[in-house]
């Protein structure tokens, strides 16, 4: 028998979509994983992902990963978009908490308007990022600590809005 086969597409890779996960649950560290996750992505489904703490890798729970991207070191869409969208809270939470709030406690001590605003347009992408994660993670400590001075600078802010 004779049969036709249908040329192969050579593989593209999938533009990484920021939403593809969004962290449902920040998990304890347990003996093997650190920065332990529960995400839900995209499609519905829950998936866990977490850095291995033999080799530093991030790892998920979804077939993808297991099947193709822990073989080839490489990280699957949930690992990729988590990166692309919070990396710097995954690589160091507590020094990017540290930082913003630092940085709203110093806008809240502020009195020139154009000083002001310069200072919120440095820190306003990681502190829109650290307002987003609160929202997606228990932990209450460092959720309350950045919204009471988050509260607090957003006043100042908007002042300086209205007067400019």
């Amino acid at each position: 028998m004779n049969e036709t086969r249908k040329p192969t597409k050579p593989a593209v890779e999938t533009p990484v979509n920021p939403n593809a996960a969004t962290i449902l649950v920040k998990l304890q560290d347990s003996g093997q994983y650190s920065k332990r996750r529960d995400i839900v992505s995209d499609s519905g489904n829950k998936y866990r992902i977490a850095i291995r703490k033999s080799d530093r890798r991030w790892t998920c729970s979804c077939m993808g990963w297991k099947t193709q991207c822990n073989k080839k070191g490489t990280d699957c869409k949930h690992i990729k978009a988590l990166k692309d969208k919070y990396g710097p809270l995954l690589n160091d939470e507590n020094k990017m908490f540290k930082d913003v709030i630092e940085g709203l406690k110093a806008i809240v001590q502020l009195k020139n308007t154009s000083t002001i605003l310069e200072a919120w347009t440095a820190i306003r992408e990681k502190a829109e990022m650290v307002a987003e994660y609160c929202t997606l993670v228990e932990d209450t400590t460092k959720t309350e600590a950045f919204t009471t001075v988050f509260k607090q600078a957003k006043v100042v802010i908007m002042a300086a809005l209205t007067e400019e």
